[in-house]
């Protein structure tokens, strides 16, 4: 398997494929995804179709919270506790 890598550069993905094939390994190309795109992707179908996301909102609260609290322990050079 071969990730696609656009800082490779077309000469770069046909030296990864040939370097592949000479150990006899079977070449599949996958194209690299920008997990934040596709999450943006999910939510927007999830809102044109009115279903339920598979990361509740609250998911990300907590994570935000949690988030907030170690910058201010960094900071404070204290703990905080939640």
């Amino acid at each position: 398997m071969i990730l696609h890598d656009p800082s490779m550069g077309s000469s770069g993905m046909a030296e990864a494929q040939a370097a592949a094939k000479s150990f006899g390994m079977e070449v599949q190309i996958f194209e690299a995804a920008d997990p934040f795109a596709r999450e943006m992707d999910h939510m927007a179908e999830c809102v044109l179709r009115h279903q339920k996301p598979r990361t509740p909102g609250e998911e990300g609260l907590r994570d935000m919270i949690l988030m907030e609290a170690i910058y201010r322990a960094a900071k404070d050079r204290r703990t905080v506790s939640l």
